[in-house]
């Protein structure tokens, strides 16, 4: 018996988002992970991870995250109730 949860239930569900990448962003995220980024690149890679963060009211949130329910989420222990 294995510890990994079962992840099956994810495969195909999608969420998509939209978000806007500003000069400031660009330059905030750039400060930070110097000297880890490429350079040369127009959009520093990894910076899709800090954008179109999921917004939700404070009462369907679990410590700043989106609150998931069974019907969103059928993989604990990654699920928040």
């Amino acid at each position: 018996m294995s510890d990994t949860p079962d992840l099956t239930a994810w495969i195909g569900r999608t969420e998509t988002a939209t978000d806007l990448i500003t000069p400031r962003l660009m330059a905030s995220f750039q400060v930070i992970l110097t000297p880890h980024l490429a350079t040369g690149l127009a959009v520093p890679l990894g910076l899709h991870w800090c954008r179109a963060p999921l917004i939700a009211p404070a009462a369907q949130q679990v410590d700043g995250r989106r609150r998931r329910t069974a019907t969103t989420c059928t993989a604990p222990p990654m699920c928040a109730t």
